[in-house]
């Protein structure tokens, strides 16, 4: 209650999770749980922001060849053989609404909105997304899953119908971790859907999948 009454709420937030987390029995978690339910219902909306620098050799992600050789011949590569080095900064706003379930689970319901910029206009874009996802907390063990649309949108078109990457991106993802004796052990998956507006060549499915130990 002091740490609530001084803004301290993250803090608060971040202590009663661990709490969570080492407690031995869910039996002890519990009144953690308890606890933690009440600060958000307090402060359901928690405000984000990030910062990015983006140093690159290649800004707008040209081919290193100005022709690409077939068997049907040499074709012309747009942008090939035209690399160029540059410095970028991405900057985000975003906003997150949590609401306590049962069992020590929480709904979370956000969106954030980013601006990325380069010296070159080509690269610059804006970028948002919405999403949920449920986060359960329990004794050495936390589980996370949820869903996400975003959407992309670049400055700067080319003369050709197809000059924009601008896409959607539809996203399903999933993590667990979980303290064993001496250790803890995270698995991670994110499968995605990107939609490209004009360049349909580029649809398709991306995985990933990761491990630590």
């Amino acid at each position: 209650e002091t740490l609530i009454r001084d803004g301290e709420h993250r803090r608060v937030e971040a202590n009663l999770a661990r709490l969570i987390r080492k407690a031995p029995t869910e039996e002890a978690a519990a009144p953690y749980a308890v606890l933690l339910a009440d600060v958000l219902r307090r402060r359901p909306v928690q405000l984000n922001s990030s910062f990015r620098l983006l140093p690159s050799t290649n800004v707008t992600r040209a081919a290193a060849s100005r022709t690409f050789s077939t068997l049907l011949g040499d074709f012309n590569i747009d942008n090939g053989g035209d690399p160029k080095s540059g410095l970028g900064l991405t900057v985000g706003l975003g906003a997150t609404y949590r609401l306590p379930l049962e069992s020590g689970r929480t709904l979370q319901l956000g969106g954030q909105l980013g601006r990325t910029l380069y010296e070159d206009d080509a690269p610059r874009y804006w970028s948002g997304n919405l999403g949920a996802a449920i986060l359960a907390r329990s004794p050495r063990s936390t589980v996370q899953y949820g869903l996400a649309i975003s959407r992309t949108v670049y400055d700067q078109n080319g003369p050709s119908d197809t000059d924009s990457p601008d896409a959607w991106r539809y996203t399903l993802s999933a993590s667990h971790s979980q303290d064993l004796e001496t250790a803890t052990r995270s698995l991670k998956a994110r499968l995605e859907y990107r939609d490209y507006v004009e360049q349909d060549a580029k649809d398709g499915h991306f995985l990933s999948f990761g491990a630590t130990w």
